[in-house]
């Protein structure tokens, strides 16, 4: 009969840094770990168990008798670190979409907020972002493979995941004053290639989780102003190259994913309010129709939410089943180990 121990056998990365520290250990230990295994698998002799299994029952039985009386094992403290750091990127994320919400369109009531930087550097950055993601990752996995055949080690990860994770987490133990996790994860990093999946992953969901966090806060606080305050948007440019025309097609290219909801005028400015919403230098506003200084918003939202949130928590998404379909077919590997 198999023990209960070992009927659920989907490994985390709480179980790898615990297993990879248990070998850590046993490498300075000089009696006879065959023995010591051997009593482990008693139970188990009449059992047909795969690889897996196996190790996880092995998992479970040292981290009784190692860790009976810290009751926290390594893997534990990895995972509540890893929390806070979510937490913390959260908090984070808020406080930047807020703050950069609020300094880009910035309102004295006077003059009408350009809208121009916050289009650039919120919406068409991140767009670009977004679009140079599968050309990054191919340049990547290129490097990579140079490096692994140069050096045997993965380039990514030991820029990367290898650089900024373990410091995370030495800053966070330092903060709460606890037990080294940071050392306890470089055990991962020492042998990345076995758990370089895991490190991508779990680097990813980190940036998605912050990403998501500020847009978030950016569509948030941009409909809290609106909704509070009576705005004015226009745009400005010094530019003769940058013509109303051009705008518009920007525009109209952009606002395609809802423009079927939501058409010119609504889902984004018609080629009239973005001529009437221009801003040349000391000119008077008085003679423009307020509601044309209105048009600006919702394609500045909805742009956010398209092209900022949206893609964000897909990635989160997929970043989520990939690590699921990883772990569900994850065996460590063994090879250090007396199994």
């Amino acid at each position: 009969m198999e023990s209960n121990s070992v009927k659920h056998t989907k490994w985390t990365v709480s179980d790898c840094i615990t297993y990879e520290t248990l070998l850590h250990r046993d490498k300075k230990i000089k009696k006879d770990l065959h023995q010591r295994d051997r009593e482990i698998f008693k139970p188990m002799e009449n059992s047909s168990i795969d690889k897996s299994r196996a190790l996880k029952y092995w998992l479970s039985q040292r981290g009784k008798s190692e860790y009976l009386n810290e009751k926290v094992t390594p893997g534990d403290r990895f995972q509540s670190r890893f929390n806070l750091l979510q937490v913390i990127l959260l908090i984070l994320g808020i406080l930047s979409g807020y703050g950069l919400v609020s300094g880009l369109l910035a309102y004295n009531g006077q003059h009408p907020t350009n809208i121009s930087i916050y289009f650039w550097v919120v919406i068409l950055n991140q767009l670009v972002i977004i679009l140079s993601i599968p050309i990054i990752s191919i340049i990547i996995r290129v490097l990579a493979n140079k490096q692994s055949d140069f050096k045997g080690e993965p380039y990514n990860l030991s820029v990367v995941g290898g650089t900024i994770i373990p410091k995370l987490f030495e800053w966070a133990d330092k903060k709460i004053k606890s037990t080294n996790t940071s050392n306890d994860f470089d055990l991962i990093f020492t042998r990345s290639r076995n758990y370089q999946s895991i490190i991508k992953l779990k680097s990813a969901s980190l940036i998605q989780l912050y990403a998501i966090s500020l847009n978030l806060s950016m569509v948030t606080t941009f409909i809290l102003l609106v909704l509070f305050s009576d705005r004015a948007f226009g745009w400005q440019t010094s530019s003769s190259f940058i013509s109303p025309e051009l705008v518009y097609n920007l525009c109209n290219k952009l606002s395609f994913p809802w423009q079927w909801i939501w058409g010119a005028e609504v889902g984004y400015p018609s080629i009239e309010q973005i001529q009437a919403t221009q801003i040349f230098l000391n000119q008077s506003i008085e003679l423009i129709d307020p509601v044309n200084f209105h048009a600006w918003w919702p394609f500045l939202v909805l742009s956010t939410f398209t092209y900022g949130l949206l893609p964000r928590i897909l990635l989160l998404g997929l970043t989520s089943l990939q690590s699921n379909k990883y772990f569900n077919r994850f065996t460590p590997n063994d090879a250090e180990s007396n199994i």
